[in-house]
């Protein structure tokens, strides 16, 4: 299963209007365990 959101999405192309109707805008909350990279383990592969 796939999923669609955006957060915090700013600039010319952020005018949700124009987005499918499955599309989500997260809160700050709900996108809180996507922005690190404990997210995909990171930590474990990736050279940062």
């Amino acid at each position: 299963t796939v999923w669609f959101a955006e957060y915090n999405c700013r600039g010319g192309g952020a005018d949700s209007r124009q987005r499918v109707p499955w599309s989500k805008s997260l809160t700050y909350e709900e996108a809180k365990p996507f922005l690190t990279s404990d997210y995909i383990d990171g930590k474990q592969w990736l050279r940062l």
